[in-house]
């Protein structure tokens, strides 16, 4: 018998692991094209060693994967073997904890690797929710997600305003003008997403 439309929680937690999963493969895979394309002008790979950059992904990896692993969507399946967690999270705790924690880990990537213009990282703010929307997260949810990474979105644009390292510069009015068609654009999506028709 089809379960196509039958939505729990754990559902939702089994399904955010493999997005995050495919996320992490995103960002890895990015990285290491990125190499040491900023060398000229950017800091940050200058001064932090590769090993720890990679680093810094491995642990993002471990604790997201852990606190979906640590919810009781996976507990009540690996408990009987192991035994009962000390600690725990409830499934939507948990999703929400990686979404939020996604967002800072985008931003901190897009921000150490040239503003939200120019890093390859950018367009993994409008992906995340998306997936909250695919998920059938609930709208409260999704607009938080959405207002986070619009406001992690502006701090990386800005970035390039008030910082002098840049590599080149501004026409004048250029990041008023992406800021306005990257955000209109972006809550639009979301408003249509959060419409009854495609709930």
């Amino acid at each position: 018998m089809s379960q196509t439309g039958i939505v729990n929680s754990d559902n939702v937690v089994v399904t955010t692991l493999l997005m995050q999963v495919v996320l992490l493969g995103i960002i890895a895979a990015a990285s290491a094209a990125c190499g040491r394309l900023y060398d000229e002008w950017q800091p940050f790979y200058r001064k932090v060693d590769r090993s720890v950059y990679s680093a810094l992904i491995l642990v993002f990896a471990l604790v997201t994967v852990a606190i979906l692993i640590f919810s009781d969507a996976f507990t009540k399946n690996w408990g009987p073997l192991f035994g009962t967690p000390p600690f725990g999270f409830a499934a939507g705790t948990a999703v929400t904890s990686v979404f939020i924690i996604d967002t800072l880990v985008v931003a901190f990537l897009v921000f150490k690797t040239g503003g939200a213009d120019v890093s390859p990282f950018t367009p993994l703010f409008f992906l995340l929710p998306t997936i909250a929307l695919l998920l059938r997260e609930s709208r409260f949810h999704v607009i938080m997600y959405t207002l986070l990474a619009s406001a992690c979105f502006t701090v990386c644009l800005l970035r390039n305003v008030l910082l002098p390292d840049r590599a080149y510069a501004y026409s004048e009015g250029a990041p008023l003008a992406n800021w306005i068609v990257t955000i209109s654009g972006f809550w639009l999506a979301v408003y249509i997403g959060l419409l009854p028709t495609y709930r």
